[in-house]
């Protein structure tokens, strides 16, 4: 394959992935907010109209926990001793209650879906990066192009686990390691089947 032809597809398809990730990543973000943002609305409704009802699934919850029945009484008579403390009461039910975290005010899916993007590309520009080299470099061995950019590839699939489990406090080369395995899985079953549809159509070029 002309390094020329592997850098074209290659850019084309890093901002066609990097794009419908990251705008997927905002989408479905911004849509479970949405939901999660209704359903706490529906619960703000149903204490104020209710609140007796309301209190009495806590305390229902509660119990099922282990709680005796006047713990789990004084624990809901607390958090709902004052009316400021109802914001805080009404998100507790939300996750006791629904299974669900209402999201901070600040929090913006675009922000987020632009992070995802943005290291989709740092990332998946590695590899790219290396034909660049080969492009200047005059090298043309094909086999060993391929060769060099899976091994910057896992290289870079590997930092990514280890940033990763660094900002989610886990283990670095524990996290390094399953990163890299699983991308190197996805991507050689890609090349497996295309090579497989290769040999299947009996096409001379790839």
């Amino acid at each position: 394959l002309p390094i020329e032809v592997a850098l074209v597809t290659g850019v084309a398809k890093l901002l066609g992935d990097g794009l419908a990730m990251g705008i997927g990543d905002a989408m479905s973000e911004s849509a479970e907010h949405t939901f999660i943002r209704g359903e706490r609305k529906r619960e703000v409704w149903e204490y104020s109209n209710y609140p007796e009802g309301e209190k009495r699934e806590m305390r229902d919850i509660y119990v099922a926990k282990g709680f005796t029945e006047t713990e789990a009484t004084t624990v809901v008579d607390a958090m709902t001793r004052k009316p400021e403390y109802t914001p805080y009461f009404i998100d507790h039910m939300m996750v006791q209650e629904l299974g669900q975290v209402v999201p901070d005010e600040g929090d913006n899916p675009v922000k987020d879906g632009a992070v995802t993007f943005t290291a989709f590309m740092v990332f998946g520009f590695l590899p790219l990066l290396a034909y660049i080299v080969f492009w200047a470099a005059g090298y043309e061995d094909t086999r060993g192009q391929l060769g060099i950019c899976a091994a910057v590839t896992l290289v870079a699939l590997f930092g990514l686990g280890m940033l990763q489990a660094w900002i989610i406090k886990q283990p670095l080369l524990r996290q390094g390691a399953y990163m890299a395995i699983n991308g190197g899985l996805a991507a050689a079953a890609a090349y497996l089947i295309g090579w497989g549809m290769h040999k299947a159509l009996g096409a001379e070029e790839c």
